[in-house]
C-alpha cells in the first residue's frame, strides 16, 4: 500500500516537472489512435470529476468569456449551414434507436416533473395551434369576403356549403389544425363572426348581401 502511493506521487512528481514531454506523449497518441482518444473523452465527460471540473470552469471569468465565444461560433456556423445542419439533425432523429431512446428519456422525466411536462407540453400544443391558424387565415385571406373587416379576432373560417357544426364536431372542432393538415382544401372561406352567425341564421346568406 505504501510502495503504490509512493509510486503515484512519484508519478504525479514527473508529470509536472516533464509537463512538455507529457504534452508530446498525448499528442502522438492522440494523433495515432484518434478513434481511443474519442472514446476515452466520452467516457470521461460523464465522469463526476469532469462535470464538477467544467462546472468550475465555466464559473470563471475565463470560462464565462470562451462560453460567448463557443456560443457566437455556433450561431455563425449555423447560419451558414442551415439548411445542412437542419438534415442531419432530421436524419439522426429519425434513427430508431435515437427515437426510443428520446421516447424512453421523455417518459422518465415526465414521471418525475409531471406538472412542468403538462405546461410544456400545453404551451407546445398552443403555438402548434397558433401556427395553424396563423397559415390558415394566410391561405384563405386575411379580410371576411363578405364585408371586408380585417381585425384578426373578428375572424374565422367559414364552411362555403354549410354543414361547419357537423364537420367541427367530427374533427374535434380543432378547425385550424385539420385544415393544416389537409393542405387547406377547398370549400371554405375567411369571415367575420358577425357575417358568420348572419349566414347560420338567415338560411347560408349573410344579410349584407340581402341589402
Amino acid at each position: 500500500m505504501e510502495e503504490t502511493k509512493a509510486r503515484n506521487e512519484y508519478h504525479k512528481e514527473w508529470r509536472i516537472n516533464n509537463k512538455d514531454k507529457v504534452d508530446a506523449i498525448k499528442k502522438r497518441f492522440k494523433e495515432n489512435n484518434p478513434d481511443k482518444e474519442k472514446e476515452y473523452q466520452r467516457k470521461y465527460n460523464k465522469t463526476e470529476k469532469a462535470k464538477e471540473k467544467m462546472k468550475r470552469y465555466y464559473e470563471s471569468e475565463k470560462g464565462k468569456a470562451n462560453l460567448e465565444k463557443k456560443k457566437l461560433k455556433r450561431k455563425e456556423n449555423y447560419q451558414k449551414n442551415k439548411d445542412e445542419i437542419n438534415r442531419k439533425r432530421r436524419e439522426y432523429c429519425k434513427r430508431p434507436e435515437i427515437r426510443k431512446k428520446k421516447s424512453d428519456d421523455w417518459k422518465k422525466w415526465r414521471e418525475n416533473n409531471l406538472e412542468r411536462a403538462k405546461e410544456i407540453t400545453n404551451n407546445a400544443k398552443k403555438r402548434y395551434e397558433a401556427k395553424c391558424k396563423k397559415l390558415t387565415f394566410e391561405h384563405y385571406g386575411k379580410k371576411c369576403a363578405c364585408c371586408g373587416e380585417s381585425i384578426q379576432e373578428f375572424l374565422t373560417i367559414d364552411h362555403i356549403n354549410g354543414g361547419g357544426t357537423k364537420h367541427r364536431k367530427k374533427i374535434g372542432r380543432k378547425i385550424y389544425v385539420w385544415l393544416f393538415k389537409n393542405n387547406f382544401p377547398e370549400g371554405f372561406q375567411t369571415l367575420c363572426f358577425n357575417c358568420n352567425w348572419g349566414k347560420h341564421i338567415n338560411g347560408g346568406i349573410c344579410p349584407h348581401k340581402q341589402k
